[in-house]
């Protein structure tokens, strides 16, 4: 009988122990409803995510770099609140200081404070051959790297140093304002098939907290990962949260019979509804980035482009109440969205939010409308895409005409690089310097020449004001003196042969390009030119600069040769290539409109593709060509029956300074027009939970 009683003692101490082992994880922030919520002492209070992706880069910086300073993200971090977010989001472990600014921030602003979406990135870079795009390859990193970032929001980890990632003493706790973590990134369709072939008996997993059946192999390894995630946070820390990984619409689990087969857009899917909760009160969502100009069925699915909101056609509209029809288990985030300011279109959207081209104003209006969709749709809110721009993006119409160093100039045309609601404008105090030549024209007097990292720009002082009728031609030699075209349109010959032409009217401006010279289609391999360099020629046609974009299947021309003018004394715009007033005109020709590959090191385009893999391939997209260096751009002017040639203008080489990115006096931050626009919105929109 005493044996008895000691073994029910036992049992209902130990039942004790479990209750009150249970009972101290904690979960401050849980999943309710469709949305993340809150605990506020009584219930957890849903909130409407209004999110801001914060990269890692600075001008002249690689993302692993993380060269972002601690004043920047201590300045940036105030603007986001003021700008009305309520949530930061980061694809990864940032440096020490970002989480001590972001700590000092919230204990300063109590009543506004910022919550954090922590990602874990998963590496792109497989250990070996062997192991290429099989998830399963990558599990004890990235396992040890998810329990890295959990020790370090928490304040209690010291990482020596790493390249390519966070390193330091991770002493600032911010792990209360932590509303979830997202594991993982944009997952490639051969990555998934590759680890379904290879782990195909794999099916089921039954974890502690998480489980899934009649699964991919797929999604069970990211329920594995996702449950390891919350057992680590809740036996070292007591605490759970809300969990998701990162995915895109190439893998969701909606059929699209109108995407090509074949183009990994459609081919195989990751459906994480099947993912059951065992006990993880901090619960489970969907993270998508979602964009209106991708993949093709965005553009091509009924039921996406007939779908309309108050300002028209809404393809993202449609797919998103799609998608969240599908997803009725768990709340979706749509953890990326936006538009680009940059000058060229990679890919066209029928509701006019397109990957590029977008003013600045435009950038603003579309992301406060796919923000409204987003909440029209009872997701759980978004985060905007992004906070700076970055200069290392790449875009696949830009990329063949760059370099591997990318990174240290500005590429205005490339849609990846131009995603910010902040730039990184030239310093007018360091670009200062001007190449100057007086003359005695009747309508020219002086002309200045300088650059900057995004631009090539040259001032022209005029005598008399444009006319209707009055044409100024300038002929433009980027390199090799004694090649190019050397007749103009109207029949004048210049001595240094051009590889461009620019025609300015009284309210228009054009860019043409040698015959030779013209890479129109390059990107998409619809260029019949043997050579991509300048040839001699001598009545050859100019051509308008266009660029081909979209898909081979359905390409769509821009003719970015036709650039944007502001006319008059009114402020001249991102867009803007020229300002003509009746003194003066300015031109900013971005770089590689020009065809520089590489200003920074005077590189221009000067390709033989019989030498390239370019030649072999159906793209080029992701292959830079060849290029040479230049002695010099040289100018010629033509203007009612005068002749001026101009010095050749160069300049000096810039390269990184002892911290790795480019000296921060040759630039300024500076709002774009967007970031004001969605501050009204925010304002005066409080989306509140429905």
């Amino acid at each position: 009988m005493n044996v008895l009683k000691v073994v029910i003692v036992c049992i209902v101490a130990l039942k004790l122990f479990s209750i009150e082992l249970f009972a101290a994880v904690s979960a401050p922030f849980s999943t309710t409803g469709n949305y993340l919520g809150v605990h506020n002492g009584r219930e957890y209070a849903p909130v409407f995510v209004k999110g801001i992706n914060i990269g890692a880069a600075v001008p002249g910086s690689w993302p692993g770099q993380l060269a972002i300073s601690a004043a920047q993200y201590a300045r940036w971090l105030r603007m986001i609140a003021d700008a009305g977010f309520n949530t930061v989001y980061i694809y990864t472990l940032h440096q020490p200081r970002f989480y001590e600014e972001f700590a000092r921030y919230n204990r300063e602003n109590p009543q506004k404070p910022l919550y954090l979406l922590q990602g874990v990135w998963l590496r792109e870079e497989y250990p070996s051959r062997n192991t290429t795009n099989d998830l399963y390859s990558l599990t004890e990193v990235f396992d040890r790297e998810i329990q890295n970032t959990i020790d370090c929001v928490n304040g209690n980890h010291s990482i020596p140093f790493r390249p390519g990632e966070g390193f330091g003493e991770y002493t600032a706790n911010v792990s209360q304002w932590v509303i979830g973590y997202i594991i993982g990134r944009e997952i490639h369709a051969s990555e998934v098939e590759l680890t379904n072939f290879r782990h195909f008996n794999r099916t089921a997993y039954s974890g502690s907290h998480l489980s899934i059946e009649d699964a991919s192999p797929t999604e069970v390894w990211i329920t594995e990962r996702l449950d390891r995630l919350i057992a680590y946070e809740s036996s070292k820390y007591q605490v759970t949260r809300p969990v998701a990984a990162s995915s895109w619409p190439t893998l969701d689990a909606l059929d699209h019979p109108t995407e090509p087969r074949n183009s990994g857009h459609d081919d195989v899917s990751v459906d994480m509804n099947k993912l059951q909760i065992v006990d993880a009160p901090g619960g489970f969502f969907l993270a998508y980035h979602v964009y209106p100009y991708y993949p093709n069925f965005m553009n091509t699915d009924e039921r996406y482009k007939n779908t309309r909101d108050i300002h028209g056609i809404n393809n993202f509209l449609g797919y998103l109440q799609r998608l969240k029809r599908h997803y009725t288990n768990f709340p979706l985030l749509i953890t990326e969205f936006g538009v680009s300011t940059s000058l060229a279109v990679a890919s066209s959207s029928v509701s006019g939010m397109n990957h590029g081209g977008m003013t600045e104003e435009e950038q603003g209006l579309f992301a406060m409308r796919m923000l409204r969709n987003i909440y029209d749709s009872d997701c759980a809110g978004g985060a905007m895409f992004s906070w700076q721009d970055e200069w290392f993006k790449t875009t696949w119409i830009t990329h063949p005409l760059t370099s591997n160093r990318r990174n240290l100039w500005h590429n205005l045309c490339s849609p990846e690089n131009n995603f910010g609601l902040i730039r990184f404008a030239p310093n007018p105090n360091f670009y200062h310097a001007r190449q100057t030549q007086r003359f005695g024209a009747r309508k020219v007097s002086r002309t200045d020449i300088w650059h900057d990292f995004a631009s090539f720009n040259v001032d022209i002082a005029l005598r008399s004001k444009l006319n209707h009728g009055d044409t100024i031609w300038i002929a433009i030699d980027t390199y090799h003196r004694n090649r190019g075209e050397s007749i103009l349109p109207n029949g004048k010959r210049v001595n240094n042969r051009a590889e461009f032409l620019l025609s300015i009217t009284h309210q228009s401006a054009n860019l043409y390009v040698t015959q030779a010279y013209d890479l129109f289609g390059l990107a998409l391999k619809l260029n019949e030119s043997n050579a991509y360099q300048t040839t001699v020629s001598n009545g050859a046609p100019w051509q308008l600069v266009r660029w081909r974009y979209g898909s081979n299947t359905q390409p769509a021309t821009q003719l970015i040769g036709q650039l944007n003018v502001s006319l008059g004394n009114t402020r001249a715009r991102t867009h803007h290539s020229v300002q003509i007033t009746d003194d003066k005109i300015s031109i900013r020709l971005p770089w590689t409109l020009l065809h520089f590959s590489d200003p920074s090191m005077f590189a221009v385009i000067d390709d033989n593709t019989s030498q390239t893999l370019c030649a072999t391939q159906i793209s080029c997209a992701m292959q830079y060509l060849g290029s040479t260096h230049t002695t010099g751009v040289a100018l010629t002017l033509f203007y009612n029956n005068e002749t001026t040639a101009l010095t050749p203008y160069i300049w000096r080489a810039w390269e990184l300074n002892n911290d790795g990115v480019i000296n921060p006096n040759m630039f300024i931050e500076l709002e774009k027009e967007s970031l004001g626009i969605i501050r009204e919105g925010l304002r005066r929109t409080p989306f509140t939970p429905k």
